[in-house]
């Protein structure tokens, strides 16, 4: 529990490595659905990139819900999906294919951009190689704004 771990962090203050003990509880948030979710967010704090809005629900004008995506940023008009493997394989829902839950994914990605929302994708690969993820990141911000200035 968060008792214990403020205590073992403390016990440990002049221990190696505390500071990134430290700075790794902090970015701890329960919001985050998975391990690529959370260590993304590692990432995104060691690049200086802005800290995102975790699993924010997308609705338009009437107040519909669209979608709920891993990552916001509401700043930059961008939003941000961490795709693991399982979400394709182990974690298709019963009576649902493969192809149905991609097909599912490409239709809620075009109400998004109907909304005018600029949307990145990155995977397990993107996310180890952090300077790589940031400058799409970075990319994608641009073009959010630009898209944002034009719903405007």
């Amino acid at each position: 529990d968060a008792a214990s771990v403020a205590a073992a962090l403390e016990r440990a203050r002049h221990a190696p490595g505390i500071r990134r003990a430290r700075r790794a509880w902090a970015l701890g948030d329960p919001r985050s659905e998975s391990v690529g979710e959370g260590r993304s967010r590692g990432v995104f704090d060691l690049a200086g990139i802005p800290a995102p809005e975790l699993q924010r629900e997308i609705r338009d004008a009437s107040g519909r819900a669209l979608a709920r995506v891993d990552f916001a940023w509401e700043e930059f008009n961008t939003l941000g999906e961490f795709d693991g493997a399982v979400k394709y394989g182990p974690l298709v829902p019963e009576g649902l294919t493969r192809h149905q839950v991609l097909m599912a994914e490409k239709r809620r990605e075009q109400r998004l951009q109907e909304k005018l929302w600029w949307g990145v994708r990155w995977d397990w690969a993107d996310r180890d190689r952090p300077a790589a993820l940031a400058a799409k990141l970075r990319a994608a911000f641009a073009i959010g704004q630009r898209l944002r200035a034009k719903r405007n």
